[in-house]
């Protein structure tokens, strides 16, 4: 059985999230986005070391926390798809506080998600935004325009990444896309390989 490594930038509008084998080096990067331009269209990409794998969500509006069991029933069940495997380590990118809008709501999908890991009795570990961004980009309050540019600056398999998404109509720097969510995903597994690969170590 494969053991995984998973990142997630949960958001109920789009969730995204980096899957990393230690084993084989190998990553799987996924997004369920409900936010996309129509002109941006879902696609799967598997190369040697990579796979890209963008979903379409479309929304219940009229019932929102149907919407929210729904989705994270799906992004996790994706996930157990994409690795192959029910054996995988979460690591959760924790609330911020200081944002506006709608905090419960985030707060109500992402304790649904939790429910899933806990369920299938894998573990979770969680950190704050400001901490991962100040620990890999160098700036608490990094914003998504710096973030993007730095991962494409230092990780040449995320350049790959952007540059396959551009060619397929999706933009680096809009709030709709899901490049900018992605790239959260994959910093935070990167904070985590950096500062505490050791809790995971073991379990590898």
């Amino acid at each position: 059985m494969k053991k995984w490594i998973c990142a997630v930038d949960l958001s109920i509008n789009g969730s995204s999230l980096t899957l990393y084998n230690k084993h084989e080096d190998k990553y799987i990067f996924y997004c369920y986005n409900c936010k996309m331009p129509k002109k941006s269209k879902p696609f799967i990409l598997t190369k040697d070391n990579y796979k890209i794998v963008i979903e379409r969500k479309v929304k219940n509006k009229e019932d929102l926390f149907l919407d929210y069991i729904k989705t994270a029933e799906h992004v996790f069940h994706k996930i157990l798809e994409l690795a192959e495997s029910i054996d995988i380590d979460f690591l959760i990118e924790g609330y911020s506080f200081g944002s506006t809008g709608k905090l419960a709501d985030i707060g109500e999908f992402t304790g649904l998600f939790k429910n899933q890991i806990i369920k299938t009795n894998n573990t979770y570990e969680t950190v704050p935004p400001t901490t991962w961004k100040k620990n890999i980009v160098g700036k608490g309050n990094s914003n998504k325009e710096a973030i993007i540019n730095f991962c494409c600056e230092e990780f040449e398999i995320i350049k790959n990444v952007i540059n396959e998404m551009e060619k397929r109509n999706y933009s680096k720097y809009t709030s709709t896309s899901p490049i900018n969510d992605l790239c959260d995903s994959f910093c935070i597994l990167k904070y985590f390989q950096k500062n505490i690969w050791q809790f995971f170590k073991n379990k590898i």
